[in-house]
């Protein structure tokens, strides 16, 4: 049985895909862009781009937060302070928060059979706090871990090897990560030897091997 639970924040906890989609939308709107379907979807796939470089070392974080809006709204042509209208996001981001149905029954089972819980997460500090505040679910969680206090992120093995460091249990058999994120979370776990969790409800394809697949909430009942 694992002791630690180490569970990414986005679309795994919050639904941060309505929380991006609502937020851009009125952020569009106030910069003289339609928000259509097409339009959002169009700014979701620009952002997850430059996620996937972040994840991959070839973008800074910082340079990642601006250069996502200045690439979007330029198709539009409208030029835009990368760094102003990404505050305004972030501060936009905050009012819209999700909670993904049913998650909290997860918590609660999972807190009750003795796990302890963490969270894990590349997501702005700020903008991540804000959010979890306005949530009832930080009481399940033992402790959480944000990459831009650690000075590194998920999947590098540093992140990890922090986690593993600070909740003071080198036994890797007793954790398993959860995650939506190929990318980040399951490649992050692999790495470092740690069994990971694939919560994947949409059934997307993936040629990397998991220790488990979650295509709904059900699967926690099931495998934990």
């Amino acid at each position: 049985m694992y002791k630690y639970l180490l569970i990414d924040c986005d679309d795994t906890i919050l639904d941060f895909g309505k929380s991006e989609r609502a937020s851009i939308a009125q952020v569009m709107e106030k910069y003289g862009v339609s928000p259509t379907v097409k339009a959002v979807e169009k700014y979701v796939k620009l952002n997850e781009k430059f996620w996937r470089l972040f994840e991959k070392g070839k973008i800074t974080k910082e340079r990642l937060l601006e250069l996502r809006f200045i690439k979007f709204f330029k198709k539009y042509k409208i030029d835009v302070d990368g760094k102003a209208i990404n505050k305004e996001y972030l501060e936009t981001l905050t009012h819209n928060v999700f909670v993904i149905n049913g998650i909290e029954d997860v918590l609660k089972y999972l807190k009750d059979k003795g796990y302890k819980l963490y969270i894990i997460t590349n997501g702005v500090k700020s903008t991540q706090i804000a959010r979890w505040n306005q949530t009832d679910l930080l009481k399940y969680f033992d402790g959480a871990f944000i990459s831009e206090e650690i000075g590194y992120f998920k999947p590098q093995k540093e992140y990890f090897e922090y986690v593993v460091s600070n909740i003071g249990d080198s036994d890797l058999s007793n954790y398993l990560v959860i995650g939506d994120s190929i990318s980040s979370d399951i490649t992050g776990g692999i790495n470092y030897n740690i069994d990971v969790a694939w919560f994947n409800p949409k059934k997307k394809k993936s040629k990397i091997k998991v220790d488990y697949e979650f295509h709904s909430l059900d699967d926690y009942y099931k495998y934990l």
